[in-house]
């Protein structure tokens, strides 16, 4: 069995325009959406980071139980047309979408410098930096999300750049020698992506919390009426 996982506490006004489209992508997949509404780890929120992000590493408890998981941020909208996207990727890999490309290039190889100065040296770590709101995974990978709340809350404490959670999970990935495909931009359509976001299959309203929600609900209204 796979599972569609969202990532949302204290977001349940996302969760309006996530949930219709994960629920017809669980149908097509033969999978059940499971969404993450507590808190487990007591991190704070900031006026420099939300710490709170972490919480997406309770995904670690569901890894035995499904054989596949597709773990999303709650900021997030699928089109009705989107494919079974565990069908099109194979489980031998870790499946995500590259950031370093483009105009963000720079900035995310000084991410993964930053990541490896606070967590350790990977020297065949020179590319590939991915953005952690749609992660596919498979048994095999369960290891990337093992951090208990004792161990995550000592990371936080480490000198991390600016997407903190997101480069820890990185920087995991890596440091366990997991193969990692690319599913491109219509799994995970930024706006660093000069294409038209609604001919994409997943779009990931990520960044600036102002405007967010009307953002989502534009594009909503645009695929389901």
């Amino acid at each position: 069995m796979n599972a569609i996982v969202i990532i949302a506490p204290n977001k349940d006004n996302f969760l309006k325009y996530c949930m219709p489209g994960a629920l017809r992508l669980a149908e097509k997949s033969d999978a059940v959406v499971v969404t993450i509404r507590e808190e487990a780890y007591g991190l704070e929120k900031t006026s420099g980071y939300n710490y709170k992000i972490f919480e997406k590493f309770q995904v670690q408890n569901l890894t035995d139980k499904y054989d596949r998981i597709l773990r999303l941020d709650a900021d997030i909208v699928i089109s009705p047309e989107c494919p079974n996207i565990f069908a099109l990727h194979p489980e031998d890999k870790l499946w995500v979408t590259f950031e370093d490309v483009g105009s963000r290039k720079k900035d995310r190889r000084g991410q993964m410098a930053i990541a490896q100065k606070a967590l350790g040296l990977l020297p065949q770590w020179d590319k590939g930096y991915f953005n952690s709101g749609v992660v596919l995974t498979s048994k095999k990978h369960r290891e990337l999300y093992a951090l208990d709340g004792q161990a995550i809350r000592e990371i936080v404490k480490l000198p991390l750049g600016k997407y903190k959670e997101q480069s820890v999970l990185n920087h995991r990935a890596r440091s366990l020698n997991f193969e990692i495909g690319d599913m491109g931009y219509k799994f995970n359509h930024l706006s660093m992506f000069k294409e038209n976001p609604r001919d994409s299959y997943i779009v990931h309203v990520a960044g600036k919390q102002s405007g967010k929600e009307k953002r989502m609900r534009e594009l909503y209204e645009y695929w389901y009426g």
